[in-house]
């Protein structure tokens, strides 16, 4: 069974509850889903450290080129180096492994070079998807969708590279979404 990790980190009254929307997709399409919604920051990091285990990491949240942003005290501010670090803390550099995930990252210029080296370089992410730009909370629910139900639907199953760019082809986007590696 595939599974997920779904981390809901917009605040409250600006989303229509993009991480249920993609949970539920994904549990429809079969999938064990852990829908984490509103979580504080350590919840968040801690989450993401046990997701080895996943399939699909998939992030919604406000962000810059360096961190994620959460307006409610509680919650916080979490950078780049912050994640890094709690996996550094943790593990070897040769066991912080996410090398079968696939990860997207919904937030605005989630396709910073910081962020793309923390997945990929630093994490060791298999596949990771961002955007440049402001992607609307629509866009940030069609076009994964999108991407995952011709990546792992019951009658598509195609690769990756295909599949996000039939999502680039058929879903209309305010942000310039990525695929990396390229």
């Amino acid at each position: 069974m595939l599974k997920a990790l779904v981390l809901d980190y917009i605040t409250k009254g600006e989303s229509v509850n993009e991480g249920r929307i993609i949970s539920l997709a994904l549990e429809q399409m079969g999938w064990d889903v852990e829908l984490i919604k509103k979580p504080r920051k350590a919840r968040f990091i801690d989450a993401l450290f046990k997701a080895y285990d996943k399939n699909l990491i998939h992030i919604s949240a406000h962000s810059t080129d360096r961190n994620l942003s959460y307006s409610a005290a509680d919650r916080g501010v979490i950078t780049v180096d912050e994640i890094r670090d709690y996996f550094v803390q943790r593990l070897k550099y040769d066991e912080m492994r996410l090398d079968n995930v696939v990860i997207l990252f919904s937030g605005c210029d989630s396709a910073s070079r910081n962020w793309v080296e923390l997945f990929l370089k630093s994490l060791n992410a298999k596949y990771y998807i961002g955007a440049f730009g402001e992607p609307s909370i629509a866009e940030g629910i069609l076009f994964p969708l999108h991407i995952y139900f011709d990546l792992w639907g019951a009658q598509k199953r195609m690769g990756i590279k295909r599949a996000f760019d039939n999502a680039v082809r058929c879903v209309r986007t305010e942000a310039k979404w990525r695929l990396f590696p390229e």
